[in-house]
This record gives C-alpha cells, structure tokens and sequence, in this order.
C-alpha cells in the first residue's frame, strides 16, 4: 500500500510539474514583445530533480520552452554561499 501510494504521489508530482511548465511556457511566450526569438529565463537556487520528483517547477518552464525551441539562454544564480543552487540546477 505504501509503495503503491508513493508511486501514485510520483505521477502526480511530475504531471503536475509539466502542466506547471507548459502554463508557465506559455504565459512567459504571451507577454514577451519579441515573439519571434527565444527568450532567457533566471532561476535562483535549485529548479530540478531535487526540489520535485523529477520534472521540476521553474525548470519544468524553462523544459516547456525549450521543447517549443523557445529557450534562448537559462541563466542560474545562487544567493547563499557556495553557489549550490546554481550548481545543482545546471547539473
């Protein structure tokens, strides 16, 4: 029951990240005036695997985007000391 139950959890982790991504993809694409370009997108701290099951929240937009071809530049910053965040996300 436990694993069924945490497996359930995964699925609903990741499928709610990629509507996060694909939502987020697309308000991002409304509101830029340059439409015809890529657009660049800045993170701080860590977006990925270790934050969600896999997918990613804010990475989860910048993986909508980029699979539209739609990511010109990803740029990931840190605040706190040793730059882990920024290190983690381009891992």
């Amino acid at each position: 029951a436990i694993r069924t139950h945490a497996e359930f959890m995964l699925q609903r982790d990741v499928a709610d990240n990629e509507a996060i991504g694909k939502y987020g993809a697309e308000t991002i694409l409304e509101k830029t005036a340059d439409k015809s370009g890529g657009v660049t997108l800045m993170t701080i701290c860590n977006t990925g695997s270790l934050a969600t099951a896999g997918y990613g929240t804010a990475l989860g937009v910048m993986r909508a985007l980029h699979s539209q071809d739609k990511l010109a530049k990803m740029i990931a910053l840190e605040t706190r000391p040793y730059n882990q965040g920024s290190r983690l996300t381009a891992f």
